[in-house]
C-alpha cells in the first residue's frame, strides 16, 4: 500500500513507490508517468503524489476523500487547504495549521497530508476511527518535541 509518487528526472519522469531509491518505470511524458502512477496506486489503494518539474508537492490523489486537508508553507506562514481549491486557511505557525487540518480531517473522515518547510510532501495521516494521533505519531510530524 504504498504511495505511488510521480518525480521529475534529468530526463523525462520517474514513477515510483514511496521511500523507495529506485524508480518503478521513467516516462518521457509527465502524463503518462502519471496514469502509470495512477493505476498502481488504484490496485494498491494507495495514494498518487505528484511533484512539479522542481520536484515539490504539486498535488495529491487519495481517491480515499477529496476533502483531504493540506498543511503547506504559505510565504512565513502555514495555511490549510484542500486539492484543487483555492480557498485556504491561514495560521502563523504550523502546529495551529495542523491542529485545525486535523480537526476539520477527522470530522470529514478523510487525511491530513502534511509539507515540509519547501512545500515538499512530508507524511500524512488518516485516522478515520475518530482516534487522536498518538505521541510517536506526533514526534514523527514535527508538532512535538
Amino acid at each position: 500500500m504504498k504511495n505511488q509518487h510521480v518525480v521529475p528526472r534529468k530526463q523525462g519522469w520517474a514513477v515510483k513507490s514511496e521511500n523507495s531509491k529506485r524508480a518503478t518505470k521513467i516516462h518521457d511524458m509527465k502524463t503518462d508517468a502519471i496514469d502509470h502512477a495512477e493505476k498502481i496506486s488504484n490496485n494498491n489503494k494507495s495514494c498518487l503524489v505528484i511533484h512539479d518539474k522542481n520536484g515539490k508537492f504539486q498535488e495529491i490523489d487519495c481517491k480515499l476523500d477529496k476533502k483531504n486537508q493540506h498543511v503547506v508553507p504559505y510565504k512565513d506562514k502555514w495555511a490549510v487547504v484542500r486539492v484543487k481549491r483555492k480557498d485556504a486557511k491561514v495560521f502563523t505557525n504550523k502546529g495551529a495549521a495542523m491542529s485545525h487540518a486535523y480537526d476539520i480531517a477527522n470530522k470529514n473522515n478523510a487525511c491530513m497530508v502534511v509539507h515540509d518547510g519547501k512545500g515538499k510532501f512530508k507524511t500524512f495521516l488518516c485516522e478515520p476511527d475518530g482516534k487522536q494521533p498518538g505521541f510517536w505519531t506526533q514526534v514523527r510530524m514535527g508538532t512535538r518535541l
